[in-house]
């Protein structure tokens, strides 16, 4: 059994193409481009690395990071990060330095350095997780509303069969979709960046709302979507009037005749049922095969996504948390958006 060292840094430059390669083996999908964008540019604070190596040599044998992150309820700001890339080389799973590095994440913690810390193992790293403190706090359900129906309808009866009854069900799918009846009201726009009246948003939010909220300001959700390198992102807006203040927002991504919703912003449901309406369109217009939402069952925007006939999936994920004390995290209307990417 070997030995191993534990070290933390901000600043991993020196290990950059080891980590890397590692994310090549263990997170194939993982562009490079991601290390940087993780090195710099939250507002939140700069990524937590804590990397495991072989003693007496320099060889990478094991990962985690922590990616801060400020959430904020009646005025008070809460620090904690996201835990992820929790990645083991497999020659050093058993025995090796697994707990080591989860026990120094949630050190930050028990030392007062972050107010909270939160993850979504996968099913291999869950009990590690719960050795160490983290408790199973948030389950996240998977919605989706079908757009191209022949591409579910398929995989199930034949090709004949689907072409004669997918109409049928689409005309009624269309007529009990709360959409299908909204006229269009106020501007719905695309935009490339954040500006200053997403902050003027998010400090009227964080006025109004007594649940727990992320961040959602500007520079936080530039950082996170639109300059990011691993996923294209796109920002749809929502005004009264072209010169009115923004009333709220979707960040939502397309992959693979996909689209994915990450955040809804709103202080009413007027806007979020306008550009979902919106969406919607959009999603035909682009021929996608559904519009996907993961949320939690206390999200309060559950109840419009149903009145637009997006429907249970049947695909759960539970979060995991440790914390301080002095937040509970079953108020929290938890998004796509706050997972790690």
């Amino acid at each position: 059994m070997g030995k191993y060292n534990i070290i933390k840094t901000t600043d991993p430059s020196d290990f950059r193409e080891q980590i890397i390669n590692f994310w090549k083996d263990y997170l194939p999908d993982t562009t490079a481009y991601r290390f940087n964008w993780l090195l710099k540019g939250n507002p939140a604070g700069r990524t937590i690395w804590i990397l495991a190596f072989l003693d007496q040599t320099d060889s990478l044998v094991g990962t985690v990071s922590l990616m801060p992150k400020e959430i904020m309820q009646k005025g008070n700001v809460f620090h904690g990060a996201i835990m992820g890339d929790f990645m083991v080389h497999e020659k050093h799973r058993v025995f090796g330095p697994a707990i080591n590095l989860l026990k120094a994440a949630a050190n930050y913690v028990s030392n007062n350095e972050f107010d909270f810390i939160y993850t979504i193992p996968n099913l291999a790293s869950t009990k590690l997780v719960e050795r160490v403190g983290f408790k199973e706090e948030i389950s996240l359900d998977a919605y989706f509303k079908p757009i191209n129906l022949s591409y579910y309808v398929e995989k199930y009866i034949p090709a004949l069969f689907s072409q004669i009854c997918t109409p049928v069900v689409e005309v009624c799918l269309r007529a009990i979709s709360k959409d299908t009846y909204m006229f269009s009201s106020g501007i719905c726009e695309e935009k490339i960046q954040a500006d200053s009246s997403f902050d003027k948003l998010w400090k009227t939010m964080t006025g109004r709302v007594d649940d727990i909220v992320a961040d959602h300001s500007a520079a936080y959700i530039n950082w996170r979507y639109m300059n990011n390198p691993c996923v294209d992102f796109r920002l749809l807006t929502y005004r009264e009037k072209r010169k009115d203040a923004l009333s709220g927002y979707i960040v939502f991504n397309k992959v693979d005749g996909r689209i994915t919703v990450y955040e809804i912003c709103a202080l009413s449901k007027k806007p979020v049922e306008q550009m979902l309406r919106y969406l919607t369109r959009t999603a035909r217009k682009e021929r996608c095969v559904a519009i996907y939402f993961d949320a939690s069952l206390n999200n309060r925007w559950l109840s419009i996504l149903r009145s637009h006939r997006f429907f249970n999936a049947k695909n759960t994920i539970n979060l995991f948390w440790l914390g301080n004390g002095n937040i509970s995290p079953e108020n929290w209307d938890y998004l796509q958006g706050d997972r790690n990417i």
